[in-house]
């Protein structure tokens, strides 16, 4: 399978990732109307959203009982991007059909068209595990049912609560917490590099992050990707994920039992393209990638490395949420610099010029 230079590991990812950078590009065609990249990201966000909003999560499973349209599609990655898997349902499918699927598949949400809505209302009423079913289009007057309706239209309108921003301000936000819990279940299913253990140490209560959730996932990820191959000649060894906080910064810190990088190599460490492994055999996105998707939101990415002391420390700095953020100094995190190793950093967000190697 050819390399996606700079994939990432989720299909909403890769969603977020075609928006980025084709957003005016057509994602849809149908009918003889278009939907951008852009515009599918963007509803496939509010239907997670709206999803997250009443109760679906990861794991989770949504109905997709709907003919082939762009709402279909929409919906579809929304499910995805709420981290909950879509169950196709037949569009011609009779609704006893439907009822005996739902069941069988404990659904938490289904998707319809407006004008299956009282049917699927009737056939699933009393399925406990169903929070409500979304409609891709307006109801006919005087349709009713026992299980909750939610409109494309109040899908549409709803604010950025769900999202982490409750006050409407357009500022992206995301748990770290949550994210962290994420990527450790989803290093958890890799079956590469078996012999390499990733450990996320406990840590502290954390605030919310300035930062979009699936900018940091991918960063982490990513980051904690290059770890463990940095391993690979290795028996075996750790890879150890802690968190922290001070006033105004959240700090990830990921590091390794490897062999270490040498000064040559880390001065080149953030050019694009650039890999410390062997052609082929990189299978995260590039350290320049994930520090751009961190310094978008203002923050940074530096590194410690010895070949002395074999190890490298790769440190990741997320401002916290201005809501969160206290008014007091921007105290030093504890552990935030080892003085014993030789390093390439950052210590304040800024340009790629900043990055120097120490030797």
């Amino acid at each position: 399978m050819p390399e996606l230079r700079g994939a990432i590991r989720s299909l909403s990812g890769l969603l977020a990732r075609s928006a980025e950078r084709h957003p005016e590009r057509d994602a849809v065609v149908m009918d003889g109307t278009h939907v951008t990249w852009a515009g599918l990201a963007a509803r496939s966000r509010r239907i997670a959203r709206s999803l997250a909003a009443r109760g679906v999560a990861r794991g989770d499973r949504v109905g997709l009982w709907l003919p082939k349209s762009q709402a279909a599609v929409a919906a579809l990655w929304g499910t995805l991007e709420c981290g909950a898997a879509y169950v196709p349902i037949d569009p011609g499918a009779p609704v006893a059909r439907l009822a005996a699927l739902a069941r069988d598949a404990g659904l938490r949400a289904l998707v319809t068209i407006p004008d299956r809505a009282a049917a699927a209302a009737e056939a699933l009423a009393g399925l406990e595990s169903l929070r409500a079913i979304w409609v891709t289009g307006p109801l006919a007057a005087g349709t009713a049912g026992t299980i909750p309706f939610v409109t494309w239209a109040e899908v549409e309108s709803e604010s950025d609560a769900a999202a982490g921003d409750p006050a409407g301000s357009g500022d992206p936000s995301a748990s770290i917490e949550e994210i962290l819990d994420e990527v450790e279940a989803w290093q958890s299913c890799q079956i590469t590099l078996p012999r390499v253990r990733v450990v996320f140490d406990p840590h502290p209560p954390l605030p919310m992050a300035r930062i979009r959730p699936d900018h940091l996932r991918d960063a982490l990820a990513a980051i904690v990707t290059n770890a463990k191959e940095a391993m690979a000649g290795t028996l075996a060894g750790e890879v150890h994920v802690a968190a922290e906080a001070n006033s105004k910064w959240i700090t990830i810190t990921v590091m390794d039992e490897g062999p270490g990088i040498n000064v040559t190599t880390l001065a080149r460490l953030f050019e694009p393209y650039n890999s410390t492994k062997t052609r082929g055999s990189h299978l995260g996105l590039g350290l320049s990638v994930a520090r751009e998707l961190l310094m978008r939101a203002g923050g940074d990415l530096g590194i410690s490395t010895s070949e002395a002391q074999p190890r490298t420390c790769i440190r990741m700095r997320i401002p916290i949420r201005p809501r969160d953020a206290s008014a007091g100094p921007d105290l030093p995190l504890s552990g935030a610099h080892d003085p014993a190793l030789p390093t390439t950093r950052t210590d304040t967000p800024g340009p790629r010029e900043r990055i120097s190697a120490a030797a």
